[in-house]
């Protein structure tokens, strides 16, 4: 795997493979980082924390790392695909970063991390991640289920990604959960009734809701406004989201549980 052929198959944005092309990582600061990122998670974030222009530099710290897991995947049986689709995750965050920030880079490196860890895979709509069920809920083996930021939320093929994640991962996992602003359930209250966030809720056994979290705000407007009457209302789902943030305050995330 060459850097322009990953590029090209995450389809990355021009301003930042020129981005990529005029920075210079020297191989003995590369390994450095690398080691850092590997053995130690907490002295590689702050270290990171430290970095002039960090989001350029982990733009091309990560691409970089990205192209060598690239050999990983393929002993793995992993299809080209599926690795493609699973780092282009970098592809929505650089483009978050942009908007976000108004400069080229990448956000999220703990996040953008996992792939490179191979802890998450995206198939399909969904990315899926390893993990637990939290205790009150017994603890068993479970895929964490995520939503990327890019289209629609078509229950078709969120089906369809639950079951290749039922291929991928064979007989280990027996139950998927999510915790996202997806899933709250005073969703129903602003959405149309055959809306595809409730058909998703659907799939899941909603187990519970937190409040105090403005995730909901922060997906549907990009940002996370002092006064909720900044909040534009270009789209019906943002109309209806700031009046229930007027009217009630915040939706909160929910949390639910689906078995396979």
């Amino acid at each position: 795997m060459t850097l322009n052929r990953f590029l090209d198959g995450i389809h990355f944005p021009q301003e930042g493979r020129e981005v990529i092309q005029k920075t210079v990582i020297s191989e003995e600061e590369y390994q450095k980082w690398k080691k850092l990122f590997y053995l130690e998670g907490d002295r590689f974030a702050e270290k990171l924390g430290e970095k002039a222009e960090k989001e350029k530099f982990l733009l091309c710290l990560y691409t970089r790392m990205a192209v060598e897991v690239y050999n990983d995947f393929q002993e793995d049986g992993i299809t080209e695909q599926v690795y493609f689709d699973t780092f282009y995750d970098f592809t929505i965050w650089y483009r978050c970063c942009v908007k976000q920030k108004g400069i080229p880079g990448l956000i999220q490196e703990e996040w953008l991390g996992l792939p490179l860890k191979r802890k998450i895979y995206r198939l399909g709509r969904l990315q899926f991640e390893p993990g637990t069920l939290p205790d009150p809920y017994g603890a068993e083996p479970a895929l964490h289920v995520h939503i990327p930021e890019d289209g629609k939320l078509v229950p078709e093929q969120c089906k369809e990604a639950f079951r290749r994640a039922g291929e991928f991962f064979k007989d280990s996992y027996n139950y998927y959960d999510c915790l996202s602003w997806l899933l709250s359930p005073n969703l129903k209250k602003i959405l149309d009734p055959g809306s595809n966030i409730l058909r998703f809720q659907e799939m899941f056994r909603i187990c519970g809701t937190v409040y105090q979290n403005r995730q909901a705000e922060e997906r549907v407007y990009g940002f996370i406004a002092d006064d909720y009457r900044e909040y534009p209302e270009e789209t019906g789902l943002q109309r209806g989201l700031k009046k229930y943030l007027l009217e009630n305050g915040e939706p909160g995330i929910g949390y639910g549980i689906r078995e396979r």
